[in-house]
């Protein structure tokens, strides 16, 4: 059988608490419950499991305790019949609209978690995280977010003690610090960084030797041929100089002679020759001759130059073996790329050193000076490789998700990663259910609905159609109930510890106050005086309960723990009470309770506040007595009588004490484990948003109403009221009847009924709250239409 989870079965809410608390626990087959709010729960958990088709065994320890289940089975329009004999009882439940409800983070649905991500998104800082890291291993509960968030405010102050680290050693490669002590690791890499830059350091001086002889040989070459030029040029000057001082015919005679010399001169050098019009007469030979001297005294003063730009472009290929030997350029070129290769196989930095592909000897010594300057650094920084090791130890000890998170944060300021962090994971929650969302969760118009429901609720009670799948076993003398199918599911409300069958699809057993293993309980939807205990609003009339003090205990008591029926008087200790219904009952509580009597109590106390709608408490405790016992530790039976007492004392005055009941309520919650409820965290967003964009508004958050809460009311200027209902849902998720009920209820006093559509509030923040904007102004004009 799959795996379903309580909160979503079958599409029917099944858990009916202000905020769902049920667990999954279908790995052990077994979900255990205490609390009041227990005999509900089950009650209309089995009502949803006869809703899909699922038989259901319910186990009850007397007949007696069976006409009371009954009771509260009608009140939700759940009828039984046939109740004894051999055939199994009838079961009626009416099948009307519920929404589908999905769990994204953990217990919250999807409008809980779009208010969880909606501040985050504010922030820029939530773009800090990439949305392509992988969500592989991530689970998205709260409790995998409140360790991640802790680990991540964690890391944070470490970082921030240990300070900066040299980039010299956030090179290099620390992988090997998961295996290796401190002193191992100072070891390995101090013999390596002293190594490679030995080997680094000899290489850089050949490349260096190589290179400037090659150039020392290439200038004085240059320097030679520009020397020997200028003498052969200034030679021939001088012999213009000495035979052409004539002027005529014997000065053409004389040129004639020189022009062999001057194309000599050109050939030689590879220069252009003279032309025809540089050897008119004798003073344009010297002019072109001086021209040319001009021309090598600037070659020689650029020479320097020359030859370091042909250096550039140096390789074992372009070697002039006049000049120098290519195998020795060859040579140095192994050598290096031996020595990076060495490097890198050591595994002593994260990246590969070294350049790219370096052709020519010029980058070759580029980059063995790259090398040695990267070890110099690395060997003058390892002094504070005790801290690095430290933090690089710490890395290394977290999870691979949170290193995932931890990896693009570690650049950024400290103080942005908790934003960072809390906007990406709900966006990631929101995300990947998004497609399984999508046309499944469209707004719907809520006054149809609750129209509807409304209509099948009357016609249901009216007119209840029959089906089966139920059967009830009584314990008196029954046997262990033997499973009809692997399908039927047993819900077992006896409190007795038995080893169940194992063919049972699922069990439910609901345990006494003290048994520490049970999962609290609350319920949403009833109205029942003992539920005060369990609900977190003012109620607005009190339970018909009164205390009375008293200096002897009654007659048949004998100073113990006793309960009597109002109509019959006669007091009976509790090893009788079998859970009946008394709808007028007697409870004496004496001061000294004995082990027993604590036992009673502890076990039944839940059971004392669902009985009737009139309970006397008769009692001998004094004010300090009371007091010691509302202070003492834990849930113990003290504690719960002194409860009863003064829950009966508050309500029996006039007026009654609503903070008195509220006051106690609260302690026993709190005792019981079942948390304080929060406002939507949706509205806790909207409300700021609103009251800026409609100052004149009034607006009030999670305002206690009925047995429930109004998520955010706004009233306009002329007084016209509006719900806020984050996807059109009161807190509680009660059955659908009491939502068309609860929202009916709301309707006729005048409220409107908005939707807060939470998938266009995460697709479209801006519009969608514009719409609710507009909406709102609206209501002065009176032309709107609930929706």
């Amino acid at each position: 059988m799959n795996k379903i989870h309580l909160e979503s079965w079958r599409g029917l809410p099944v858990v009916y608490g202000l905020y769902p608390l049920i667990r999954d626990f279908f790995n052990q087959k077994s979900v255990q419950t205490r609390g009041i709010g227990g005999l509900f729960y089950g009650l209309q958990l089995t009502a949803a499991f006869l809703s899909g088709g699922t038989p259901v065994c319910l186990l009850v320890n007397t007949r007696e305790e069976l006409d009371r289940y009954r009771k509260y089975l009608a009140e939700i329009g759940f009828l039984l019949d046939g109740t004894s004999g051999d055939a199994p009882p009838k079961a009626v439940l009416p099948k009307v609209f519920t929404p589908t409800e999905r769990t994204i983070f953990g217990p919250h649905d999807f409008s809980q978690t779009v208010g969880f991500w909606l501040p985050a998104a504010e922030e820029d800082d939530a773009l800090l995280l990439s949305p392509f890291i992988s969500t592989e291993d991530f689970e998205f509960t709260p409790e995998e977010y409140l360790d991640l968030s802790e680990r991540l405010e964690q890391t944070r102050r470490r970082y921030e003690k240990l300070g900066p680290v040299p980039a010299a050693l956030e090179s290099l490669n620390t992988g090997f610090f998961r295996h290796q002590s401190l002193a191992e690791c100072k070891q390995t890499i101090e013999e390596q960084i002293h190594y490679f830059l030995g080997e680094a350091e000899d290489l850089q001086r050949q490349y260096s030797l190589l290179l400037n002889d090659y150039s020392r040989q290439s200038l004085f070459r240059a320097q030679r041929s520009l020397g020997q030029r200028l003498r052969e040029l200034r030679a021939l000057r001088d012999l213009v100089m000495d035979k052409l001082p004539a002027k005529g015919r014997k000065e053409k005679k004389l040129i004639g002679q020189l022009l062999p010399d001057l194309a000599r001169y050109a050939d030689a050098w590879e220069t252009d020759s003279p032309t025809a019009d540089q050897l008119s007469s004798a003073e344009a030979i010297r002019n072109w001759l001086a021209a040319e001297e001009t021309a090598i005294e600037e070659k020689m003063t650029a020479t320097n130059r020359q030859v370091r730009a042909d250096g550039l472009g140096l390789s074992p290929l372009t070697v002039n073996p006049q000049l120098g030997k290519p195998e020795a350029f060859q040579e140095v070129e192994q050598r290096l790329r031996a020595l990076l290769r060495t490097i890198n196989e050591a595994g002593l930095y994260q990246l590969p050193v070294g350049r790219g592909e370096a052709a020519t000897s010029h980058r070759q010594l580029l980059a063995v000076r790259e090398l040695v300057q990267q070890l110099r650094n690395t060997e003058q920084q390892l002094g504070q490789l005790e801290a690095f090791y430290h933090r690089r130890h710490f890395w290394y000890a977290q999870p691979a998700k949170l290193r995932r998170l931890l990896a693009p944060l570690l650049d950024a300021p400290r103080a942005d990663w908790r934003k960072a962090f809390d906007g990406w994971y709900f966006e990631r929650c929101l995300d990947r259910e998004a497609i399984g969302r999508e046309g499944q969760r469209e707004p719907v118009d809520l006054k149809i609905v609750a129209e509807q429901l409304e209509k099948h609720a009357l016609q249901v009670r009216r007119t209840p159609a029959g089906t089966s799948g139920l059967r009830v076993v009584v314990r008196e003398d029954s046997e262990w109930p033997s499973p009809l199918n692997d399908r039927e599911v047993l819900i077992d409300l006896t409190r007795e510890d038995r080893d169940g069958d194992a063919a049972f699809a699922f069990r439910y057993h609901w345990k006494h106050l003290d048994e520490p293993s049970a999962v609290p309980l609350r319920t949403a939807g009833w109205r029942r005086p003992g539920l005060l205990f369990h609900q977190e609003f003012a109620v607005l009339t009190a339970p018909e309960w009164r205390a009375v003090g008293v200096d002897q205990p009654p007659a048949g008591s004998d100073g113990r723990l006793a309960f009597a029926e109002k109509d019959t008087g006669d007091w009976q200790h509790f090893d009788h009470w079998k859970g009946r219904d008394i709808k007028d009952l007697c409870l004496y509580v004496p001061t000294s309770l004995s082990e027993e009597d604590e036992t009673w109590i502890r076990r039944y106390w839940d059971s004392i506040l669902l009985l009737g709608d009139r309970v006397t408490l008769f009692h001998d405790w004094d004010a300090n007595a009371l007091t010691q016992a509302l202070i003492s530790d834990g849930l113990n039976a003290r504690f719960l009588a002194a409860a009863l007492i003064r829950a009966a004392e508050a309500a029996g005055g006039e007026p009654f004490d609503q903070g008195t009941l509220l006051a106690i309520g609260r302690e026993v919650r709190r005792r019981c484990g079942l948390p304080a409820l929060e406002p939507h965290p949706m509205t806790e967003y909207l409300l700021p948003v609103l009251k800026q964009r409609l100052p004149n508004h009034f607006f009030s958050r999670h305002r206690p109403w009925r047995d429930t809460f109004l998520p955010l009311e706004v009233t306009s200027p002329n007084g016209k009221k509006a719900i806020l209902l984050p996807d059109g849902w009161l807190p509680g998720r009660a059955d659908p009847m009491a939502e068309a009920w609860r929202q009916r209820e709301l309707r006729t006093l005048g409220f409107d009924l908005i939707t807060i559509d939470a998938l266009s509030l995460w697709r479209d923040k801006v519009a969608e709250i514009d719409r609710l904007v507009e909406h709102l102004r609206a209501l002065d004009d009176g032309i709107t239409e609930t929706n």
